[in-house]
């Protein structure tokens, strides 16, 4: 897999048929049939480390830049998105990042802790690129996959996602995580609500408990929310991404191609 998905175009300029076609052409080496989903997540283990994660990640819209790509204005030019999504400018890896990952392993443990408190036995267990089976333009990489130790059951009960809030000498995480508008105070003394506008976070209910410095927060899935997201999300990629995959343009400092209403 590689983010040149077909041979450079050889003619210029190029007919508006013939990016129609190249855009199909992408379509279909793009699709993953559910063992190939599987193949993906599998070959992609380690996910940063492993040559694999970048390619296939890479020409997909991630889990990361949904909130970008949902929140865009119509009046907003997508070209920097459009940049942003296929990883045109290699972002260097920061110091916070660097400490986000050294600290993985020590707040699953924490995680695990937590559950057992709850007289719930969990696994975590680590994966790769998860592509969507039924919109293989979408991926995402989670931290971990959580699983019930007692149950007999194969599939995981769900999706562990790790986020290092960096505090200000003498705050509390309490604090901070208000300050970052990740929280916001709810009605009652000391209780935090989930701020549903966050990127991070963005409308969904969730419950969390406070141990030893780390908010563990359960969250579920909100179909509602999704069914509003993922037309903007698919609109996008079909606009955008795709034609910039078929013809590229903006990778090259270069006008972006726009095809709508050919």
């Amino acid at each position: 897999v590689s983010t040149e998905l077909l041979s450079p175009v050889k003619c210029h300029p190029v007919s508006l048929e013939e990016i129609k076609e190249r855009c199909i052409k992408v379509k279909k080496r793009l699709f993953a049939d559910e063992k190939d989903v599987d193949q993906i997540e599998k070959e992609t283990m380690g996910q940063s480390v492993n040559e694999n994660w970048n390619l296939h990640r890479k020409i997909r819209l991630t889990a990361s830049k949904c909130h970008r790509i949902a929140t865009l204005q119509a009046t907003t030019s997508p070209t920097k998105a459009i940049s942003e999504v296929l990883h045109y400018k290699q972002i260097p890896q920061t110091i916070y990042m660097k400490e986000g990952l050294s600290r993985e392993g020590a707040v699953i443990a924490e995680y695990i802790k937590s559950r057992k408190l709850n007289n719930q036995n969990v696994l975590v267990k680590p994966c790769g690129l998860f592509i969507s089976k039924s919109h293989n333009f979408l991926a995402a990489s989670p931290d971990g996959l959580v699983y019930n130790a007692d149950s007999t059951e194969p599939s995981s009960s769900g999706l562990i996602e790790i986020k290092l809030v960096f505090l200000k000498e003498n705050e509390t995480l309490h604090d901070g995580l208000i300050r970052k508008r990740i929280f916001l105070p709810g009605s009652t003394d000391g209780q935090l609500v989930i701020n549903q506008k966050h990127k991070e976070l963005k409308s969904l209910q969730t419950s969390f408990v406070d141990i030893e410095g780390v908010f563990i927060s359960t969250v579920n899935f909100d179909r509602k929310f999704w069914s509003s997201v993922l037309p903007k999300l698919e609109a996008f990629y079909n606009e955008h991404i795709l034609v910039e995959l078929a013809y590229p343009r903006v990778k090259y400092g270069l006008s972006r191609f726009d095809m709508r209403g050919c």
